[in-house]
């Protein structure tokens, strides 16, 4: 059976917060406002704060360090040739996202399918490619997305 885990982006505080890890739910809600960290109980949001909180839920799969790939992750891999030889293999980055009842990999956060030949479905390239790899996340690492549509 796969477990069900989740972590969270505070958007406020610009801060990935894991449930595992002490003092996470402190973490989790707590919001700035000028300068002034203020905790937030639950049902209670004091000065009517309350922090922008991205949940994300884990796939189930690790990456080949053996990290957990999340909603949110921007992944390395390699769509490999399997037609053949008709044509060359070819790495991609691309995001973790859930979509339509599967984990699926799309180029950017805003489109709709990665290529032009659909979406990638997670699990597949994740079994295809041994060496895919975990290189980020859309909240800590945007910048790695850029790179990619730069090159």
């Amino acid at each position: 059976m796969r477990e069900i885990k989740f972590r969270a982006y505070n958007t406020d505080l610009n801060k990935m917060v894991y449930p595992n890890e002490n003092g996470w739910f402190e973490r989790l809600f707590i919001s700035k406002k000028n300068n002034i960290l203020q905790s937030v109980q639950i049902g209670i949001i004091l000065d009517g704060l309350a922090p922008e909180v991205e949940v994300m839920q884990y796939t189930g799969l690790k990456d080949k360090n053996g990290v957990e790939v999340y909603e949110g992750d921007i992944v390395h891999f390699t769509d490999f040739d399997t037609s053949g030889g008709n044509r060359e293999d070819r790495e991609h980055l691309g995001i973790v996202k859930y979509q339509s009842g599967i984990y699926e990999i799309w180029k950017n956060n805003d489109s709709e399918y990665y290529g032009s030949d659909g979406a990638f479905i997670l699990n597949h390239a994740w079994l295809q490619d041994d060496e895919f790899e975990v290189i980020g996340n859309i909240y800590e690492n945007p910048v790695l997305l850029e790179v990619e549509a730069n090159a």
